[in-house]
């Protein structure tokens, strides 16, 4: 679901005008952005709690094979570059 069918159906569940509902969507998730980076633990009841110290990926991303990084072709993370 993408941000404006959020706010769509945010606006059509509490009467709101959409406009309303965008800025009150867009306030709270500011607030939950900063509070998490912030390292507060934010619980929003059933819906979950979230900290921003930690993060543990649900089972789809979990069990996603990790994709090398493209562009190192010869890198070699044993080896430290050396000072001139």
């Amino acid at each position: 679901m993408q941000m404006r069918e959020v706010v769509e159906r945010a606006a059509r569940r509490s009467g709101a005008a959409a406009d309303e509902a965008d800025a009150v969507i867009e306030a709270l998730l500011h607030e939950l952005s900063d509070a998490i980076a912030a390292g507060q633990v934010v619980s929003l009841g059933d819906f979950g709690t979230f900290a921003g110290q930690t993060f543990r990926p649900g089972p789809a991303l979990a069990q996603a094979p990790a994709a090398p990084p493209s562009g190192l072709e010869g890198y070699d993370e044993g080896t430290a570059p050396r000072d001139s």
